[in-house]
């Protein structure tokens, strides 16, 4: 195992046939390697493997082959209770919550370590205002969840996952239904966490502007990897996505900017 927090090593894994004739999807020798306090971000085109991948990581859809190591262990050889300690998702879809407050909500994060019946001891509760306070919701933890914003919605499950105290925070899409204010904002958030985050991202621009290194997704293999200025190319992005792009730096972070050319 290397030294790094976690790894994706030669991983393959094969989607269930759904019986409509649709050729099952498959990821092939899958190599990623995330250090600690590391932001890694998935790019690609939709369908390319992004979520198959993340599901892999989160301890979802188990490998065929290969290996998913976290901090020297086999991911998939410890116990579900074990993961949840160390793994937080933040998916792309909003759970219901069934009339759950914004604190129950991120109360939530605290079950992994609570067995049987147990109710939340003075450290849950210390975890947990801690959580509101990093995301700057405990003015809304008395608030009904389901009746939030979107963008409030997505910071109490990230607040959640925060209580959870995790190693690795797995992001699938997290500003998918947000807009520009909240997704530079959730994204800042996440960055100032320090811990180890692997994202999947449409934007580009947010990629490029928050993560340290990129892996590009597609048809199921690694297409690139590197630092944001070695992937986000104009070559590998047409390769990629099949448009013709500009790349400069932003004029505020020094970060790749990208400007699709209009046909």
């Amino acid at each position: 195992m290397t030294g790094a927090l976690l790894t994706i090593r030669d991983v393959g894994w094969t989607s269930p046939r759904s019986g409509s004739g649709v050729e099952p999807f498959t990821l092939n020798n899958i190599y990623m390697r995330i250090e600690s306090g590391e932001f890694v971000g998935l790019i690609g085109p939709n369908g390319g493997g992004k979520t198959s991948l993340l599901r892999c990581a989160m301890r979802y859809s188990k490998p065929e082959s290969g290996l998913v190591g976290l901090a020297g262990n086999d991911l998939w050889a410890q116990p579900a209770r074990w993961s949840a300690q160390r793994i937080a998702v933040v998916g792309q879809e909003f759970p219901s919550a069934f009339g759950l407050s914004v604190r129950e909500v991120v109360t939530m994060g605290r079950i992994p370590y609570q067995r049987g019946f147990q109710s939340e001891s003075v450290k849950d509760r210390l975890r947990v205002d801690d959580a509101l306070a990093t995301m700057d919701i405990v003015h809304l933890q008395h608030h009904e969840f389901g009746l939030l914003s979107g963008g409030e919605k997505q910071r109490t499950l990230l607040a959640r996952a925060v209580a959870q105290d995790p190693q690795v925070l797995i992001l699938d899409e997290p500003t998918n239904h947000l807009d520009p204010k909240h997704q530079v904002e959730l994204l800042a958030h996440v960055k100032k966490l320090g811990v180890a985050v692997i994202a999947s991202l449409h934007d580009l621009n947010l990629a490029a502007a928050f993560c340290d290194r990129l892996y590009v997704i597609k048809d199921g293999r690694v297409a690139a990897q590197g630092r944001p200025w070695d992937v986000l190319t104009p070559d590998t992005l047409f390769e990629t996505y099949g448009v013709e792009a500009f790349v400069d730096a932003h004029p505020q972070t020094g970060t790749p900017r990208i400007t699709w050319k209009i046909a």
